[in-house]
């Protein structure tokens, strides 16, 4: 199944890399100007990546001190491969995508016991509708490299309370792999094992053995996390920040929800879609009431669940509730479709190997789950096809090709969601190089420098005080000419130093130093990881 679950990935990302441009997602520039950062941070030696040297306006944005980026160096490496960077981002997802059908393979096996529901289990979560829009439309990448690792949180999470939880691994993994790749995700999906253990924890046993595993799963999660958990902390503690991009909690009307998930609509939201589940699943919702009997509890209970998060992305649900809570981090309720669709993609496939496959009749069963492989991928197709007839999506304006990747001419945006408090009324003139020189405002030149941001200035006495465009983290460094100086925080939440001497030319190197807990925290996790993977492997 290895090559097939390959071919597809391959074929998935060919149907959308049909002109050699990045199409217009919602967040698409946004992941690209991560992508361009991280690599410029490994290209120059930086092993773990924090503020942004080579684009982001060139502020020092702390782009990966805030947002997990893990996950992302597969793609990294693979553009280290290929040096078209358009070639390289649809290579990294097709690489993902491949990833994803391991997993889920892996995931319904161990759940099920059945090769062939793994089979199907794979194919209807990899080409989900809701993940083509995740991947293409919405093009939030950091939200599909979780989905990826969706599953493998779920079944941890179930042989941890409700079956053997001497499997407690399978869970830090999974939720060490999300927190890896998406705190939003993690939220969510936190939040949601909650709601589940509040309705069915009376199905458990074992009470005390299994908290401690949760306990121990808890533990080395974070353990697993630290080279993004220590760095992330120990900024937040430092300086205030706002929350987030703030929204208000609004769920999806109804009645266009489910005519977006039956047409298998994946278009943006510009273009006048309601992000949906898509038929296959909205089939599998519908055909569950009718199979609800016949399924035993643990599928019934699925089902139920899958019902609840669908109903928790329609307005009906009472979301104003939650919106003062730490909840409205997540911003957007349709994100709870990740889970409908991981949860109706377990219904789908239990559905559909009852009615069409049998243990007796392999090469039947072949037939049928290739059909299934057919219709999912032609779905997959026409709902790309559809797409790519729309206005946002295709507009010149919101697509990128690799000449404008090269130049890193890209403005990401959202500049405010790092930056500390301090810094949000000045935000434009930092972005537009405003710094002071002896109070003086002067627009301050700053071009990127490998691991370091760098200006070069003239004439400089001693006592002079500079207060730089470049935003202030708790490690951040200054050297003059090749020397560490002394460096605090001006009022703007920026970089600021008095020089101690005379320089007739000064260049001022600015970047992030790594601490001693840096280097711990990537020694605890590549360790953790190390005992997990044994841990894991030597227990099947």
């Amino acid at each position: 199944m290895l090559v097939i679950y390959l071919i597809l990935s391959i074929l998935m990302t060919m149907v959308i890399n049909t002109k050699g441009i990045i199409w217009g997602g919602d967040d698409m520039v946004y992941h690209i100007g991560r992508l361009i950062s991280l690599d410029s941070s490994f290209k120059s030696g930086v092993i773990m990546p924090n503020i942004s040297t080579s684009n982001f306006s060139l502020i020092g944005y702390g782009i990966n001190l805030f947002y997990p980026w893990v996950t992302m160096v597969p793609m990294i490496l693979i553009s280290l491969l290929i040096h078209n960077p358009v070639t390289a981002y649809y290579s990294g997802l097709a690489f993902f995508m491949f990833i994803s059908f391991c997993i889920s393979h892996y995931v319904m096996k161990k759940f099920s016991n059945s090769n062939t529901q793994a089979i199907v289990f794979s194919l209807i979560y990899g080409l989900a509708n809701y993940r083509l829009i995740d991947v293409f439309s919405r093009a939030d990448l950091a939200e599909y490299l979780a989905t990826v690792f969706l599953p493998l949180a779920f079944l941890g999470f179930y042989e941890t309370f409700f079956r053997d939880y001497r499997k407690w691994p399978l869970l830090a993994a999974g939720m060490s792999l999300l927190l890896l790749s998406h705190i939003l995700t993690t939220v969510i999906v936190a939040f949601f094992f909650i709601i589940i253990l509040i309705l069915c924890w009376f199905m458990a046993s074992d009470y005390q053995k299994r908290l401690k595993a949760v306990l121990a799963a808890i533990l080395t999660s974070a353990l697993a996390s630290a080279v993004f958990l220590v760095p992330f902390l120990a900024e937040i503690t430092y300086q205030k920040f706002q929350q987030l991009s703030p929204y208000v909690l609004k769920g999806e009307n109804s009645i266009k929800l489910l005519q977006a998930s039956l047409t298998n609509n994946a278009n943006r939201t510009l273009d006048g879609n309601i992000y949906n589940i898509g038929i296959i699943l909205l089939i599998a919702l519908i055909l569950g009431i009718f199979f609800f009997k016949s399924f035993n509890k643990t599928y019934r209970s699925i089902y139920l669940l899958a019902v609840l998060s669908f109903v928790m992305v329609m307005q009906i649900f009472p979301w104003s509730i939650f919106q003062k809570t730490p909840l409205n981090l997540i911003q957007f309720p349709f994100r709870f479709l990740l889970i409908t669709t991981l949860l109706l993609a377990v219904i789908a496939t239990k559905i559909f190997t009852d009615i069409f496959t049998n243990p007796d009749t392999m090469l039947k069963n072949f037939f049928v789950v290739g059909t299934l492989g057919i219709v999912m991928l032609g779905l997959w197709v026409v709902s790309v096809n559809g797409a790519l007839h729309q206005k946002y999506l295709t507009a010149p304006d919101q697509t990128v090709n690799a000449k404008i990747i090269q130049s890193k001419s890209l403005y990401e945006g959202y500049y405010e969601q790092y930056s500390p408090m301090a810094s949000q009324p000045y935000m434009k003139d930092i972005e537009g190089h405003i710094g002071y020189i002896n109070g003086q405002k002067t627009v301050i030149n700053v071009k990127p420098n490998g691991r370091f941001l760098t200006v070069k200035l003239n004439g400089l006495k001693s006592g002079t005080t500079i207060d730089l465009p470049i935003i202030k983290y708790r490690n951040s460094s200054v050297a003059i000419n090749g020397q560490r100086v002394n460096l605090t925080k001006s009022f703007r939440g920026t970089v600021a130093i008095k020089v101690k001497q005379n320089y007739q030319y000064a260049k001022l190197n600015i970047g992030y130093h790594m601490g001693f807990l840096a280097w711990f925290s990537l020694i605890i996790s590549l360790l953790t990881w190390l005992w997990l993977v044994l841990e894991i492997v030597f227990k099947e």
